[in-house]
Formats: structure tokens, C-alpha cells, sequence
């Protein structure tokens, strides 16, 4: 993929009007958070616990796997994207340790939206609207940090939403198929659901 100079600009110009100390202090652990996906990862066992979130959980669980798989191990290598602190170094604010891996797509931004995304179908909407505008602030953070260019994001986030409805479409094909998970993902010794009626 060619590096799009108007990426470029677009990471410079954050640099040069908003860069600031407060920033500088709270952007590094904000990014933290979608690091590995760690964090995704404890709230979606956490929600696996409880029965009223379990659907939510395993299908963050498997949407954190899609990006895994497609994210990590096959387009970042297929791609090969240098960094763009590896293009223009006087940039690179050194706020955290220099990325290994290659710079296409996002995995932060893949990763946190392909969680968010899976709770699209929460009780409490406020946790998926809280969810989606973390996922974002997270992914924003990358191009502070001067470590992803913003195509790199967008499109993490795009991988983010198709990983939730593939995880989603799973789910349904494996209730169809099993009765006990069926009954594990609802909650319940039988299962409570029509499973026929979804699509």
C-alpha cells in the first residue's frame, strides 16, 4: 500500500496544534486500553459470567478472535505498512515504545470496535454508545501517538463492524445447530428462544 502523503499532513498538523501536556499524560493509558485487546477481553468474560450479558460476551469473545486472525496474523504481514514515525522519526512524539508489527490495518481500533460493535443488541443501550465512543477515542489515540496513519483506523473500524455481524451470524448458526449451547448463550437449561424466527 502507498503511503498517502495527506496522511502525512494530517498527522503533522495534530502534532503541530494538539500536541499538549494534559494530552501527552492521558492519551498513552487511554491507548493502553486497547492494547492486545486486553481490556475488551476481561469485560467480555466478565459479561460471560452473568446470564443476562452472556450473548454479548461470547459474541465479543469471537469478534476479538475474527480480528485476531484477519488483523494480526493476515493483513498486517500481507500489507506491510511501515509505521509512519518510520517515514518521518523528527515527528514521533516518543510518548510510548516503538510498535513491532507493521502498520496496516489498526489493531487497537480493530479490536476495540469489533468489541463495541458486539453489544449492539445490550439492554442498557448507554453501554453500547459508552463502548462505541471509547472504541473511537482509543483509535484516535493512535494517530496522536503518531503510530497509524487514518485510513489505518477507519478501516480497523470497518473490520470492527464486520467482525461483530460475523461473530453475530455464528452465534445464530451454532444455537440452530446445538441445543446446549443454545441453552449456554441464553442463559438458561432450555433454551428460551425461537431460534427458527432469526435471521
Amino acid at each position: 500500500m502507498d503511503i498517502s502523503n495527506w496522511e502525512l499532513h494530517i498527522l503533522d498538523y495534530i502534532q503541530d496544534n494538539f500536541r499538549h501536556v494534559f494530552l501527552d499524560v492521558i492519551i498513552p493509558p487511554l491507548s493502553f486500553l486497547g492494547e492486545l485487546g486486553w481490556f475488551w477481553l476481561v469485560l467480555a468474560l466478565a459479561f460471560c459470567f452473568n446470564k443476562k450479558w452472556r450473548r454479548q460476551g461470547v459474541r465479543m469473545l469471537f469478534a476479538a478472535a475474527f480480528c485476531g486472525i484477519g488483523c494480526n496474523l493476515f493483513l498486517k504481514p500481507l500489507v506491510a505498512r511501515p509505521r509512519p514515525f518510520a517515514l518521518r522519526p523528527q515527528s514521533y512524539p516518543g510518548l510510548v515504545d516503538f510498535p513491532s508489527e507493521f502498520s496496516f490495518p489498526s489493531g487497537h481500533s480493530t479490536v476495540s470496535f469489533s468489541a463495541a460493535c458486539s453489544l449492539f443488541d445490550a439492554s442498557l443501550s448507554f453501554i453500547y454508545y459508552a463502548s462505541l465512543v471509547l472504541a473511537l477515542l482509543i483509535a484516535l489515540t493512535r494517530l496522536y501517538l503518531y503510530v497509524h496513519y487514518p485510513t489505518d483506523i477507519i478501516i480497523g473500524a470497518a473490520m470492527g463492524f464486520l467482525n461483530a455481524w460475523i461473530a453475530d451470524k455464528l452465534i445464530i448458526m451454532l444455537e440452530r445447530r446445538s441445543k446446549h449451547f443454545a441453552s449456554f448463550i441464553n442463559g438458561s437449561e432450555e433454551a428460551s428462544v425461537e431460534i427458527t424466527s432469526k435471521s
